[in-house]
């Protein structure tokens, strides 16, 4: 049986009040994002990029596919913008 990875799930089996804070202060360093953003991720209501969603999974040593379900509903792009061949 496959354990639930999902960005919250690992959020909601935390103790309460300081390590979810420090939780979301980690993964908003890592993704260079604020804390507030990664809120409206554990919400729903926004999705990161793919881009971020791969320094989030490796923050947190699981794969993007699984911290990010809705991954698979879209179509995730790499680090690279096409219209500009940036990474």
């Amino acid at each position: 049986m496959t354990k639930n990875r999902t960005l919250k799930s690992i959020y909601d089996a935390l103790d309460p009040i300081p390590p979810k804070t420090a939780w979301i202060k980690r993964v908003a360093k890592a993704a260079k994002v604020s804390e507030f953003t990664v809120r409206m991720w554990l919400n729903g209501r926004q999705v990161p990029q793919a881009g971020i969603q791969e320094l989030v999974a490796r923050e947190l040593g699981v794969p993007a596919e699984e911290l990010f379900p809705e991954r698979k509903e879209t179509n995730v792009q790499p680090l690279t913008d096409v219209r500009h061949g940036l990474l």
